[in-house]
């Protein structure tokens, strides 16, 4: 628990701060970061790096729903953690926004550095302080919360299946590999897809070693992708690119930080932040209304196939038919919003791949479409395992 609160105020590329201490060298988790950004910030995956008096490794936190003020989609908080307040002299903290088309950076924000003074202390305690978790991690912390609401919502997490327990009505239970829901009491039944004692929510799929290769079912080079990503984050002198919306011309941030795109056309056309926030604004007010009459709710998990497209759909099996279908995966950043009506969301650290979406039965199924198709963008990585969250409304 924090003891003390430092308000930011997030202005564009400028941070204003109600004090310049971050607290004494050795400390952790004491001081609370209370950060409210202005509409510029919308829409941005955010992270905030911290860096030690020494200039250190930067720690970075990923700005998830969990830290969101309740009440509020603007005013996040965060403890600073242990390592940028290792040593006496100067922190430095930088927040970095960004959206991201397929597999590049569309827009990318970064803050002026904003500096607190770090206090000379020379006992800094004699006991460990856990590590400020990876971004895989923050992202499973999320994942957890969403089995949290599961149970909530009225279903039991049964774990691994035991012949000699009875299970209540809708328990969640694992059984070879698979996932099934008890549709009534059931004592001494073996799990199996009957629709009588159980229903089956996710079942294992084929899974193997991935190799180095160039097809649909292998992954690229390592130092490869590494050249492209580094030849994207380069700021200047790239092939003549311009920060308006030119025909045949590379895009670059001018001077503020911006880069601008014509209204999208195609559904494969890159989307500016007056579409996304109609879209956002539609798919908010349906959410809304949707989930006020909440009566079911189901989740489970299932094992990627490494297929796609539109030959290829990823499809799973519920019990009933879903309005709401969420899907999440620890160890990348992409995830699936699917709303039934014809509203999608596929995200990769903010950005939107086009997906067809089928949802009139309890087996929804979806296919990725566009410039770039892989099976990840698809939710199908080969051997991965993703976590779904379905919901249906009266």
């Amino acid at each position: 628990m924090s003891i003390r609160t430092i308000a930011l105020l997030v202005q564009d590329e400028y941070v204003q701060k109600s004090s310049n201490f971050a607290g004494a060298a050795g400390s952790a988790n004491a001081v609370t970061l209370e950060l409210t950004f202005n509409d510029a910030w919308d829409g941005l995956t955010k992270k905030i790096y911290l860096i030690d008096a020494l200039g250190g490794d930067p720690v970075y936190v990923l700005l998830g729903a969990d830290h969101l003020v309740e009440g509020t989609t603007n005013v996040y908080r965060v403890t600073i953690p242990a390592e940028p307040l290792a040593y006496q002299g100067t922190m430095t903290m930088t927040i970095r926004g960004v959206t991201i088309d397929g597999e590049y950076v569309e827009t990318l924000v970064m803050t002026a550095d904003t500096t607190f003074t770090v206090a000379e202390a020379s006992y800094t305690g004699s006991g460990p302080v856990e590590p400020t978790p990876t971004q895989s991690e923050q992202l499973q912390a999320q994942i957890d919360a969403l089995a949290y609401q599961v149970h909530a919502a009225g279903f039991i997490l049964g774990g691994s299946y035991n012949p000699e327990t009875t299970y209540a009505p809708y328990t969640i239970l694992e059984y070879e590999n698979s996932s099934y829901v008890t549709i009534r009491e059931v004592s001494g039944i073996t799990p199996v897809n009957d629709g009588v004692n159980y229903q089956m929510m996710a079942g294992q799929g084929p899974q193997g070693d991935l190799q180095l290769g160039e097809t649909e079912t292998t992954a690229h080079r390592g130092d490869h992708g590494k050249t492209a990503y580094d030849h994207s984050q380069a700021t200047a002198d790239v092939h003549g690119a311009v920060s308006a919306a030119t025909p045949g011309a590379l895009m670059q941030r001018d001077a503020a930080g911006r880069a601008q795109v014509a209204e999208p056309v195609d559904d494969a056309d890159i989307v500016n932040k007056g579409y996304v926030d109609d879209e956002i604004s539609i798919l908010t007010q349906y959410i809304d209304t949707e989930i006020a009459n909440l009566t079911q709710v189901v989740s489970g998990s299932y094992v990627g196939t490494g297929t796609y497209n539109a030959s290829n759909p990823t499809s799973i099996t519920l019990p009933f038919i879903p309005d709401i279908l969420i899907i999440l995966v620890g160890d990348t950043n992409y995830r699936l919003l699917m709303i039934r009506g014809g509203h999608y969301t596929n995200i990769q650290d903010g950005a939107y791949t086009s997906i067809t979406y089928t949802c009139n039965s309890v087996s929804p199924s979806w296919y990725i479409t566009g410039e770039y198709p892989a099976p990840e963008k698809q939710l199908n990585g080969l051997g991965k395992t993703y976590r779904y969250l379905a919901v249906a409304a009266s």
